[in-house]
């Protein structure tokens, strides 16, 4: 092929891309001049420094912006709902009409715009306007709108009628806890007589004042935060503190602590029930009584028992290079290389193993939570019925679990089952009482690596 030919099918390329990028330019500004031609308003979020709002036949709400700060001044002084507020802004700013009409000022009320149902008030650039929203229109797929001043009558969509048809309780903030969850560095839980508390440590690490030597699962604590500092008020019952004892307020069952530093704390009071779903609660600190779902008791320790790390083992799953189980009678030796998995030892099973079954095993180990100490020590009489033991990729033994044999017809849901786990390869295993439910499992899962079925006897 000539150079000549090449270059004129270089040209032709450069002007068939040159044309396709003008053409995709060309036609996004078409569409946003199309937008924009729709819009009814022509001002900008940041510039609305104050906020109306007025449903028919309900007390105005009113909003203002300090310091680029907004807060609901009217009918209750209280900080807003942040995201709910920009989501307002947002749709009113970019409100569009699918069809303009031009009425006469009389001719209002046709629409429903004489009294209309919604009407918005704001001051930007410290000019108001008025942004009226009226009846449904006769195929019930559009509201009519008009604007103070404007002899049109708009006809907006259903979806941005809803945007902009907000509440007070819409629009103000439901938070309880509003300290920054991050920077919580101590928790305090009173119920039943019972005070738990768990102060934070570095980064990573919480623990017992009272019970220092109980280690406290970090994982249990950053759910508990999470619960806390998500929940929100389902209503605001009353605004001031009045007649506290008839929502079991005055003296609360149950109290929770946030603090921040020595000097930063939020107390949060829980007391009566209003029904199965929600119970009557306040902060503290500021006046007036709300609802919460009562699912968030639930959610609290009953003891420190319910946030101490009671995992039988700890470890790192990709760190786990060796596997031994003893089972049935049998013993059965996984090996590593890479990422692959495949059997070792004058044992080995038929079935190849398979990465996801050996991972599935391994997560619910790790997982693995006991529950106390046995009461007794009838579980020495017993035998063990089968192992597992871990090593890293250079032969260092990580743990081991051994559970022991249980007669099926004593294995009722009030006997729970003893296993024996060690830490250390030279220490005497440490018992503890599971629940069925992980035995049975972790049986299964074995099963499934071994590709054996699972006996009816195993529980």
């Amino acid at each position: 092929m000539k150079w000549k030919q090449l270059g004129v099918y270089f040209l032709v390329l450069v002007a068939v891309a040159g044309y396709y990028f003008f053409e995709t330019a060309h036609k996004k500004k078409v569409k946003e001049r199309e937008i924009e031609s729709k819009k009814i308003l022509t001002v900008k979020k940041d510039r609305i420094s104050a906020l109306k709002i007025v449903r028919r036949g309900e007390k105005p709400v009113y909003l203002v912006k300090k310091n680029k700060k907004w807060i609901i001044t009217e009918p209750v002084k209280t900080d807003v709902d942040q995201f709910s507020l920009d989501n307002f802004l947002n749709s009113l700013v970019n409100i569009s009409a699918d069809r303009k009409i031009t009425v006469k000022e009389k001719d209002l009320g046709k629409f429903g715009l004489g009294k209309p149902y919604i009407t918005i008030n704001f001051r930007a650039d410290n000019h108001w306007k008025t942004l009226k929203i009226g009846d449904k229109n006769p195929t019930g797929e559009n509201y009519y709108a008009a604007l103070d001043g404007k002899n049109q009558v708009f006809m907006i969509a259903s979806f941005e009628e809803s945007s902009l048809d907000k509440r007070l309780f819409d629009l103000r903030d439901k938070r309880l806890f509003t300290l920054p969850r991050d920077r919580v560095d101590r928790i305090e839980v009173a119920q039943n007589n019972t005070l738990i508390k768990v102060v934070k440590k570095g980064e990573n690490k919480w623990v017992s004042p009272d019970s220092p030597s109980v280690p406290i699962k970090k994982d249990k604590v950053d759910r508990l935060l999470d619960s806390l500092t998500w929940l929100r008020a389902r209503k605001f019952v009353s605004e001031k503190d009045e007649k506290l004892g008839d929502y079991g307020l005055k003296e609360p069952s149950i109290q929770v602590v946030l603090a921040v530093q020595k000097d930063k704390s939020q107390t949060l009071l829980i007391g009566k029930e209003k029904d199965k779903t929600q119970r009557y609660a306040k902060i503290a600190s500021r006046p007036g009584v709300v609802l919460i779902s009562s699912s968030i008791v639930n959610d609290l320790p009953k003891s420190l028992f319910d946030l101490e790390d009671r995992n039988l083992l700890s470890f790192d799953t990709d760190s786990v290079g060796k596997i031994n189980i003893v089972y049935r009678g049998k013993k059965y030796r996984l090996s590593r290389q890479k990422e692959k998995w495949s059997w070792a030892g004058t044992e080995s099973n038929q079935k190849k193993p398979d990465t996801l079954e050996v991972n599935s095993l391994l997560w619910k180990i790790k997982d693995m939570e006991h529950q106390g100490k046995p009461k007794d020590d009838s579980y020495k009489k017993k035998e063990v019925e089968g192992s597992i033991s871990l090593f890293d990729k250079n032969g260092k033994f990580l743990g081991q679990i051994l559970w022991l044999k249980e007669e099926s017809k004593k294995a009722d849901s009030k006997t729970r089952p003893v296993v024996l786990v060690r830490k250390k390869e030279k220490e005497k295993g440490n018992p503890y009482v599971i629940e069925w439910e992980d035995l049975r499992d972790l049986k299964e899962k074995i099963n499934t690596l071994l590709g054996k079925p699972s006996k009816g006897t195993d529980r």
